[in-house]
């Protein structure tokens, strides 16, 4: 909900950031892209 409002370059470096620190997010970041 919150990665809406920031630029398409901070949603990618969360998603990479947040794939690293908690695999079971996974497939939530891979069904928002």
């Amino acid at each position: 909900e919150m990665v809406e409002e920031l630029p398409d370059a901070e949603v990618l470096n969360g998603a990479k950031h947040t794939l690293e620190l908690l695999p079971d997010e996974k497939d939530a970041v891979d069904d928002t892209m």
